[in-house]
């Protein structure tokens, strides 16, 4: 903030600077700071009048362009550091010394070679002149010097790339044909995948019988992947791709196997997507070949010396005749996969000319992929069914067993009830308990007759006269 920003502002009221500057001077406050939060020294300037003192300074000779002299000091310089001179640089890239020149290194050379953007009159001047004068160039100048006397150094160093980097381009492009070759095979050959084909042709033709798409004898291949867009109702999640599954699950379980038959579909469609990558790769090998065999016919069979310290064309013509066999393997693969993807469309009654082969793969690769989900949410679905089918069931079966065992107890109580009703309209009841009362009394009172009889003595009992239970009874009735 400036002086007009802080009018009538707390600074502008706050008359206590000088008095508080003295103060934390006399403490001894700003020469803590000082020590403890030191100001940085700015060397930007500096830097940039060294670096034009030494521009001025260094009169060294240039005649590469400013971005290829930097790429050559820093990807190139400190590779050959431990060598110890460009002079044993040459000796390395002469024995084709594998160590040294990898894919990357081979790169970077051949990135920096000279061309018509650099001073080429420059370069040609000191290509023929003393050490001493070579000098005088800068240190990739010089590199660049020692590099350009070796016999044909821009050929040489393209084919010792193309011999580094041939064994992974082999090993790439064999798998890929391989692959695309197996899921060629797997669509035209898989018995599972053909049933289910037919197993889907049948239920269109069911569904459409009222129609006129209706007894079909077959369909377009695109449309497999409609199933997955056509709803069982519009309230329900289901697709037909899900009742599909299902049926196939529970029916069908032998055609799960097209799954496994067809498992390298997606990898082959992804493949085949960069079909013209893989075109190129196979023309540029087999082009590099041809050409290698011209190079080493042509410019090296005449000029080979006793020295053996230039092994380029022993090494090239080995690597030339160990690759030649085993590249007829792919020329082999890459003539029968062009035949089997083109056969295969007619297979399924597409046109090779109208559709691309990435375009047909990723029918299957997309219908693969939709078929795992769908089964997966069709698997989740039934389970969760059958889950609260059961329990309803427990349910049903738990108030079933109730209700039996209340008609159970019911049953058991209705006939003594229905004896005890009838007993009482016929008064058989009433009679057996009038009877039952009188037998207790007539016990009863012959009990007391005995009773006393036993008292009175034998006198007294022949002087009662005795008395008939039929009498007893017909007194008490």
């Amino acid at each position: 903030m400036d002086a007009r920003a802080t009018c009538q502002t707390f600074w502008d009221t706050n008359n206590h600077s000088e008095n508080l500057e003295e103060k934390l001077n006399e403490k001894g406050v700003f020469d803590t700071i000082e020590c403890l939060f030191p100001a940085k020294v700015n060397h930007f300037l500096e830097k940039r009048l060294q670096s034009k003192k030494t521009d001025v300074e260094n009169d060294s000779i240039k005649f590469l362009k400013k971005d290829k002299n930097r790429n050559i000091n820093i990807a190139i310089l400190p590779q050959i550091k431990q060598l110890g001179s460009f002079k044993a640089t040459q000796k390395h890239i002469l024995a084709v010394d594998d160590k040294l020149c990898t894919e990357t290194f081979l790169v970077n050379l051949i990135t920096n070679i000279p061309n018509n953007d650099d001073d080429l009159v420059t370069m040609q001047k000191y290509m023929s002149a003393s050490d001493e004068e070579c000098s005088k160039l800068d240190l990739p100048e010089q590199f660049t010097i020692e590099m350009m006397k070796i016999y044909r150094y821009e050929a040489r160093l393209k084919y010792m790339l193309f011999r580094a980097q041939f064994w992974e381009r082999f090993d790439r492009l064999k798998s890929s044909l391989s692959i695309v070759l197996g899921a060629c095979d797997a669509l035209h050959d898989s018995e599972a995948f053909k049933e289910l084909l037919s197993i889907i042709l049948m239920l269109g033709n069911y569904m459409n019988a009222s129609s006129l798409q209706g007894g079909a004898f077959g369909f377009r291949i695109a449309s497999i992947n409609k199933l997955v867009d056509t709803k069982a109702t519009e309230s329900s999640h289901l697709t037909l791709l899900h009742i599909l599954a299902g049926i196939i699950r529970k029916q069908f379980p032998h055609i799960l196997k097209f799954i496994e038959d067809v498992k390298d579909v997606p990898q082959a469609a992804r493949i085949m997507s960069s079909i013209s990558d893989i075109v190129k790769e196979y023309t540029d090998m087999r082009q590099g070949l041809k050409q290698l065999g011209i190079e080493l016919d042509t410019y090296w069979k005449e000029t080979q010396d006793d020295s053996n310290q230039d092994r380029f064309y022993a090494v090239m013509e080995q690597h030339r005749r160990s690759v030649t066999e085993r590249f007829e393997e792919i020329e082999a693969l890459y003539i029968n996969m062009d035949a089997k993807w083109k056969n295969l469309m007619l297979y399924y009654g597409e046109n090779p000319q109208s559709m691309r082969p990435d375009e047909f793969f990723q029918i299957f690769s997309r219908f693969v992929h939709n078929w795992k989900t769908c089964a997966y949410e069709e698997l989740v679905y039934a389970q969760s069914k059958e889950r609260e089918e059961k329990r309803i069931r427990e349910l049903e079966e738990k108030r079933l067993q109730k209700t039996k065992n209340m008609t159970k107890s019911n049953d058991d109580e209705g006939p003594l009830v229905d004896d005890l009703l009838a007993k009482l309209r016929s008064g058989e009841s009433l009679t057996k308990s009038r009877k039952n009362r009188a037998r207790r009394k007539t016990r009863q009172f012959k009990k007391s007759q005995s009773s006393s009889s036993v008292r009175s003595g034998s006198s007294v009992s022949s002087c009662v006269p005795s008395i008939s239970a039929e009498a007893v009874l017909s007194n008490l009735q």
